[in-house]
């Protein structure tokens, strides 16, 4: 059985996203990691609370998850697992993610602030990081099903044939439809359309290029358009100082988003 790793704070935004992961694993049969990294606050480690205390309090938190997994498992009939741990965020999920080999891992993205919009969050800088897929699920996205998925894809990074194969992949475990849209000169998107042809084959999918010099007004026009139920992209790393004065796209939809973003990076 194939897993998916749910992050969790049991903030509004996280408890969305697990719901949101539970629904889909009702699908698709997957069992449900739900998880939680704790982090010991700074007040607790710079006083002289002892370790069972910090201990105590992670006990606290893994039954709250403990109840809510039941429920959900009482509702919904998923498999769901707790795990509770200590550690950097960064090298704990990595860690995770490989000991369960898990397909992806699932967050909340809380409602848009300015610092957020700013300097982005610890979900943008997971998505920069890691290479397996995270899906960002907005605190208002709920599950109805996948029925049109949206693919955003940079002409200038190149179609990458990874990546068409699992959007293929996840077309049919939904039965979906897919619906790749790319930016680029005429004459390059010649060359691609050969590659989505070749790794889309078997699916119903259709592309469109656009001209526009706003991809992010595109993008969300094409995802309303469709009425898309997740949009998928691949993020592209840029230095410090470049991704200052460069507006990642990903991370500005991650930021203005209102369906599901399914980051798959290579």
């Amino acid at each position: 059985m194939q897993t998916i790793i749910v992050a969790t704070d049991l903030s509004p935004a996280a408890n969305n996203a697990t719901l949101y992961a539970v629904k889909a694993a009702q699908r698709t049969k997957e069992k449900i990691i739900l998880f939680h990294l704790y982090k010991v606050p700074p007040h607790v480690a710079n006083s002289l609370v002892g370790t069972k205390a910090i201990d105590e309090m992670a006990e606290r938190m893994k039954s709250k998850m403990l109840f809510l997994a039941e429920s959900l498992t009482s509702e919904f009939g998923v498999q769901i697992e707790v795990v509770v741990r200590l550690g950097e965020m960064m090298e704990v999920t990595q860690q995770m993610m490989d000991e369960y080999q898990s397909t992806m891992l699932v967050v909340g993205m809380p409602k848009k602030t300015f610092e957020q919009d700013l300097m982005g969050n610890t979900t943008t800088a997971a998505i920069y990081r890691f290479k397996f897929p995270i899906l960002a699920v907005p605190e208002s996205a709920s599950f109805i099903g996948i029925r049109e998925i949206l693919y955003a894809c940079d002409l200038a990074k190149g179609v990458n044939a990874l990546i068409l194969r699992r959007v293929k992949e996840y077309a049919k475990l939904f039965s979906a439809k897919v619906k790749v849209i790319y930016v680029g000169d005429a004459e390059k998107s010649i060359k691609e359309e050969q590659t989505l042809k070749r790794e889309l084959e078997g699916i119903e999918y259709e592309y469109k290029n656009v001209q526009s010099d706003s991809v992010i007004k595109a993008i969300k026009e094409e995802a309303v358009a469709i009425s898309a139920d997740v949009l998928i992209m691949t993020p592209h790393k840029y230095s410090f100082w470049a991704s200052i004065l460069h507006q990642s796209r990903t991370k500005t939809m991650l930021s203005h988003g209102k369906i599901p973003l399914l980051s798959i990076g290579y």
